[in-house]
């Protein structure tokens, strides 16, 4: 008893077996199961060939490479159009600024004012109510 040295899928024809193709038939099988008898010729005989190239797609070959380089490509976009976006950011809080100081009447500007007269009057009170405790502990 010899021992194969090729699995049975790489041998063709050896020891009666049949060969398997990529989509999983074999030799002579003529796709409904019942295969060919051993004298009758394959009508296609091209049916069950590999790719005409054969071997691994270029875009799995080069997988390793354009994946990090895409997940690259997107992040460094992502920062232009962050980057591009706080700039924006930026200009327009510029601007508004610009417009405050300079006396014109932006949008928001009444509620900026109100807040700072609602902060100045709250210092205010807690000015006077240090200076009432500092003089009450003096008093005593």
């Amino acid at each position: 008893m010899s021992v194969p040295l090729l699995p049975p899928s790489l041998q063709s024809g050896a020891a009666g077996e049949a060969a398997l193709h990529d989509d999983g038939s074999e030799d002579g099988d003529r796709g409904d199961g019942r295969g060919l008898d051993a004298g009758a010729v394959r009508a296609d005989p091209g049916r069950h060939r590999h790719r005409a190239h054969g071997g691994t797609p270029v875009l799995v070959i080069f997988s390793p490479v354009l994946v990090p380089a895409a997940i690259a490509l997107a992040l460094m976009a992502a920062g232009f159009v962050t980057s591009g976006g706080l700039g924006v950011a930026a200009l327009s809080v510029f601007s508004w600024m610009y417009k405050y100081l300079t006396g014109k009447h932006p949008p928001g500007a009444d509620q900026l004012d109100h807040a700072k007269a609602r902060l100045a009057s709250k210092a205010r009170d807690i000015k006077e109510a240090a200076q009432h405790r500092i003089d009450q502990a003096q008093a005593s």
